[in-house]
């Protein structure tokens, strides 16, 4: 019986990747880096792996979502992405802010079903139709989305608001 021991090199730019999607995918705080059992469950994977503060985890994240954000306009800008559908979702966080998350969702060129978080916002003031609206499209401006009567969304979302708080399912 033959056994074949594989070496594989630490590579620690490799590594702050791997950690940094941990971190965003699964919603740990940036404070996991730094708790005593993380650091040693750490160490006994990989030695060599010294980790970064929770402070600079947070920078390479925001670095990160930077560089997404620009490849993404990018994709937008030369794709015909033609008419993509968004939705949005509100809650409050632990730390009790208000969130909206927009998500964008479209056919590519191939019709393969593509989707993606383009942004959240905290939430600030009253949940208004106009309030909600002025930051959805504050979203869809910041990913460079213009193709966009925001009037007409605004002026829809203050309808909605109405309709829901006020119409005939409210009695």
């Amino acid at each position: 019986m033959l056994i074949f021991i594989v070496f594989l090199q630490f590579n620690y730019k490799r590594s702050l990747d791997k950690l940094i999607k941990f971190v965003v995918n699964n919603n740990h705080p940036y404070s996991i880096v730094e708790e005593s059992t993380f650091k040693d469950f750490i160490q006994s994977l990989e030695p060599k792996m010294k980790l970064i503060s929770a402070g600079a985890l947070k920078d390479k994240i925001m670095e990160t979502e930077v560089q997404m954000k620009l490849k993404l306009k990018d994709y937008f800008q030369k794709s015909n992405v033609g008419m993509p559908s968004t939705t949005t979702d509100l809650w409050t966080s632990g730390n009790h802010l208000s969130i909206m998350v927009v998500t964008m969702v479209w056919l590519d060129a191939e019709f393969v079903l593509k989707e993606i978080i383009i942004g959240f916002r905290e939430i600030q003031g009253e949940h208004s139709g106009s309030n909600l609206s002025k930051v959805f499209v504050n979203i869809l401006e910041d990913m460079g989305i213009k193709k966009v009567n925001f009037e007409k969304i605004i002026q829809f979302c203050d309808y909605l608001f109405l309709f829901l708080a006020f119409g005939p399912y409210n009695r």
